[in-house]
């Protein structure tokens, strides 16, 4: 190794510390796992979270389009996102792109709206071609979520599934109805232990010419200081008070009050966010089950 060669002989001992000590600094870091909760069927403009802080937030069109308050940048690359996102694809000669218009909007939502608008935009890949995209300008040990949309209401079926280096995925519904939608959105949190974080996009072809690959827009929120991360019937409590903390899912929608640090009747299990004044400055974690 070039490092040996660079250090004296008769410090040889030493060198073979040092070059320890660096190839463990040097080891990557296991991947962060998303945490995924349940994909939900699109179906207007709250379906979009305001939960924590926006990092960044985009969208495949040619406009920047304001939902629930939340402003998704438009873009029509499928290489690069401004310095937030990076994109590559497994074809270099395959159908693979953008469009603002192509997937349709989906039965039951205005064309002419936002959303309809936003729906009816997306990054595609045509059969088996896939996308690896990097999230950018992460912070190491910070706590993020992450929405995710594909909807197709243009072919029938099919499903686009987002996984992370963990091997953890989401399978979203592009067209549940044929040629009249709607698609799914996902809703995942994940601790960056890096300042990106890794998505292989893949799919099926559901139906003849089917797109394998359609993602209409993402965002990015910061989520620390917020609550902790409940992902079970019984939240673990050891280190934080929250009793009578307020429970909200992941779109920031209160669903009940806590009762002695467990969701209350009722709220099936899954990711939530708790709000409590007794841990108003924690950092949001990851619970364990119990």
């Amino acid at each position: 190794m070039v490092i040996f060669n660079r250090i004296p002989q008769r410090r040889g001992c030493m060198a073979g510390f040092l070059a320890a000590v660096v190839c463990l600094n040097m080891a990557p870091a296991a991947a962060a796992m998303i945490t995924w909760g349940a994909p939900a069927f699109v179906a207007g403009d709250n379906d979009v979270s305001t939960t924590g802080t926006l990092k960044y937030a985009y969208c495949w069109n040619s406009t920047n389009l304001a939902l629930n308050g939340v402003t998704f940048t438009g873009t029509l690359s499928n290489t690069a996102v401004g310095s937030d996102i990076s994109i590559t694809c497994s074809s270099t000669s395959g159908w693979a792109g953008t469009s603002d218009f192509f997937f349709r909007t989906p039965a039951g939502i205005d064309g002419n709206s936002p959303y309809g608008k936003f729906l009816a935009g997306g990054l595609f890949t045509d059969y088996q071609y896939t996308y690896a995209m990097t999230l950018k300008n992460l912070t190491s040990g910070h706590t993020y979520m992450l929405q995710i949309w594909s909807c197709s209401a243009y072919y029938n079926g099919g499903v686009t599934v987002i996984k992370d280096e963990s091997g953890d995925s989401v399978s979203l519904i592009k067209n549940k109805n044929a040629a009249t939608g709607p698609g799914q959105y996902g809703i995942g949190t994940f601790t960056a232990n890096a300042a990106t974080q890794l998505l292989n996009i893949s799919g099926t072809t559901g139906g003849s010419g089917d797109k394998s690959v359609v993602i209409n827009g993402l965002q990015v929120r910061e989520i620390n200081g917020t609550g902790v991360i409940a992902i079970n019937k019984n939240i673990a409590t050891a280190a934080d008070n929250l009793q009578n903390a307020g429970i909200y899912d992941l779109r920031g929608r209160l669903v009940g009050i806590s009762e002695n640090g467990k969701l209350p009747q009722g709220v099936r299990a899954g990711i939530y966010i708790l709000k409590s004044t007794t841990i108003s400055g924690a950092t949001a974690k990851h619970c364990a089950i119990k």
